[in-house]
Protein backbone atom coordinates (compact mmCIF):
# COMPACT_ATOMS: atom_id res chain seq x y z
CA UNK A 1 0.00 0.00 0.00
CA UNK A 2 1.28 3.71 -0.85
CA UNK A 3 1.65 6.04 2.05
CA UNK A 4 3.27 8.78 2.87
CA UNK A 5 6.31 8.58 5.30
CA UNK A 6 4.65 8.91 9.00
CA UNK A 7 7.29 10.86 10.20
CA UNK A 8 5.94 14.16 11.45
CA UNK A 9 9.06 15.12 13.40
CA UNK A 10 9.87 18.43 12.57
CA UNK A 11 6.62 19.71 10.52
CA UNK A 12 5.26 23.24 11.39
CA UNK A 13 1.88 22.42 13.14
CA UNK A 14 0.05 23.68 10.10
CA UNK A 15 1.58 20.94 8.64
CA UNK A 16 1.05 17.80 11.20
CA UNK A 17 -2.36 16.75 9.74
CA UNK A 18 -2.47 18.16 6.35
CA UNK A 19 -0.42 16.04 3.01
CA UNK A 20 1.66 17.69 0.75
CA UNK A 21 1.48 18.41 -2.68
CA UNK A 22 4.02 15.42 -3.12
CA UNK A 23 6.83 13.25 -1.45
CA UNK A 24 9.80 12.73 -3.56
CA UNK A 25 12.25 10.09 -2.91
CA UNK A 26 15.59 10.03 -4.71
CA UNK A 27 18.17 6.97 -3.93
CA UNK A 28 21.50 8.32 -4.61
CA UNK A 29 23.49 6.00 -6.96
CA UNK A 30 26.61 6.32 -5.30
CA UNK A 31 25.82 5.37 -1.84
CA UNK A 32 22.37 4.25 -1.93
CA UNK A 33 21.29 7.54 0.52
CA UNK A 34 18.14 8.55 0.29
CA UNK A 35 17.09 12.35 -0.07
CA UNK A 36 13.35 12.53 0.68
CA UNK A 37 11.50 16.28 0.58
CA UNK A 38 8.15 17.21 0.21
CA UNK A 39 6.15 20.14 -0.80
CA UNK A 40 2.88 21.56 0.88
CA UNK A 41 -0.07 23.22 -0.64
CA UNK A 42 0.97 26.64 0.97
CA UNK A 43 4.61 26.53 -0.98
CA UNK A 44 6.57 25.25 2.08
CA UNK A 45 9.17 23.04 0.91
CA UNK A 46 11.43 20.27 3.62
CA UNK A 47 14.07 17.90 3.49
CA UNK A 48 13.64 14.98 5.55
CA UNK A 49 17.22 14.73 7.72
CA UNK A 50 19.29 11.78 7.51
CA UNK A 51 20.67 10.57 10.00
CA UNK A 52 23.53 9.30 8.53
CA UNK A 53 24.96 13.09 8.26
CA UNK A 54 24.88 13.83 11.51
CA UNK A 55 28.29 13.97 13.28
CA UNK A 56 29.13 10.86 15.41
CA UNK A 57 28.07 10.92 18.72
CA UNK A 58 25.40 12.79 18.47
CA UNK A 59 21.86 11.49 18.95
CA UNK A 60 19.21 12.32 16.34
CA UNK A 61 16.24 11.26 14.76
CA UNK A 62 15.09 11.83 11.16
CA UNK A 63 13.05 14.99 11.21
CA UNK A 64 11.52 17.42 8.46
CA UNK A 65 13.37 20.60 8.11
CA UNK A 66 12.12 23.33 6.67
CA UNK A 67 14.25 24.91 3.95
CA UNK A 68 12.44 27.54 1.69
CA UNK A 69 9.15 28.33 0.51
CA UNK A 70 7.87 28.44 -3.24
CA UNK A 71 6.12 31.18 -4.38
CA UNK A 72 2.17 30.61 -4.61
CA UNK A 73 2.65 30.77 -8.29
CA UNK A 74 4.95 28.34 -8.69
CA UNK A 75 3.28 25.89 -5.84
CA UNK A 76 0.06 26.02 -7.88
CA UNK A 77 1.71 25.01 -11.05
CA UNK A 78 2.86 21.90 -9.67
CA UNK A 79 -0.46 21.45 -8.54
CA UNK A 80 -1.84 21.52 -12.02
CA UNK A 81 1.15 19.40 -13.27
CA UNK A 82 0.92 16.71 -10.83
CA UNK A 83 -2.95 16.92 -12.34
CA UNK A 84 -1.34 16.59 -15.37
CA UNK A 85 0.23 12.96 -13.91
CA UNK A 86 -2.89 12.21 -12.94
CA UNK A 87 -4.33 11.33 -16.47
CA UNK A 88 -0.94 9.88 -17.57
CA UNK A 89 0.14 6.04 -17.47
CA UNK A 90 3.36 5.89 -16.72
CA UNK A 91 5.20 2.03 -16.92
CA UNK A 92 4.97 0.01 -13.55
CA UNK A 93 8.46 0.06 -11.54
CA UNK A 94 9.67 -2.43 -8.82
CA UNK A 95 9.14 -0.26 -5.78
CA UNK A 96 12.46 -1.39 -3.95
CA UNK A 97 14.90 1.41 -3.03
CA UNK A 98 17.42 0.95 -6.09
CA UNK A 99 20.11 3.24 -6.39
CA UNK A 100 19.38 5.46 -9.14
CA UNK A 101 15.54 5.68 -8.65
CA UNK A 102 13.30 8.66 -8.10
CA UNK A 103 9.27 8.11 -6.50
CA UNK A 104 7.13 10.75 -6.42
CA UNK A 105 3.97 9.91 -4.23
CA UNK A 106 0.52 12.39 -4.60
CA UNK A 107 -2.64 12.35 -4.57
CA UNK A 108 -5.40 11.54 -7.41
CA UNK A 109 -8.71 11.95 -6.97
CA UNK A 110 -8.23 11.14 -3.31
CA UNK A 111 -5.83 8.02 -4.13
CA UNK A 112 -2.61 8.11 -3.46
CA UNK A 113 0.05 7.31 -6.65
CA UNK A 114 3.48 6.63 -6.72
CA UNK A 115 5.25 6.56 -9.86
CA UNK A 116 8.99 5.15 -9.29
CA UNK A 117 11.48 6.87 -12.30
CA UNK A 118 14.87 5.06 -13.22
CA UNK A 119 17.16 7.01 -14.27
CA UNK A 120 16.69 10.19 -16.22
CA UNK A 121 12.52 10.96 -16.92
CA UNK A 122 12.17 9.98 -20.46
CA UNK A 123 8.89 10.58 -22.16
CA UNK A 124 5.56 11.48 -20.29
CA UNK A 125 7.68 11.60 -17.54
CA UNK A 126 9.59 14.35 -17.84
CA UNK A 127 7.05 16.38 -16.15
CA UNK A 128 8.58 15.80 -13.22
CA UNK A 129 11.64 17.29 -14.16
CA UNK A 130 9.30 20.10 -14.76
CA UNK A 131 7.78 20.08 -11.70
CA UNK A 132 11.65 20.29 -10.22
CA UNK A 133 12.41 23.00 -12.39
CA UNK A 134 9.48 24.96 -11.26
CA UNK A 135 10.28 24.97 -7.31
CA UNK A 136 13.70 25.57 -8.12
CA UNK A 137 12.89 28.91 -10.49
CA UNK A 138 10.00 29.84 -8.31
CA UNK A 139 11.58 29.35 -4.65
CA UNK A 140 12.79 31.88 -2.14
CA UNK A 141 16.11 32.32 -0.78
CA UNK A 142 16.54 29.93 1.60
CA UNK A 143 16.98 31.27 4.99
Amino acid sequence: MVQFLGNKTGLREAHQGEDPLFEKKYVLPESEKKLVSRLYPDGSLYYLTDREEVPRGEKIRAAWNLVSTVHEDGARQVKEKLQQCCREEFSAEDPEDIPGTTSWRFFCGGKLREVIIKGTPEGKATVFLEIDHLISSMMDKIP
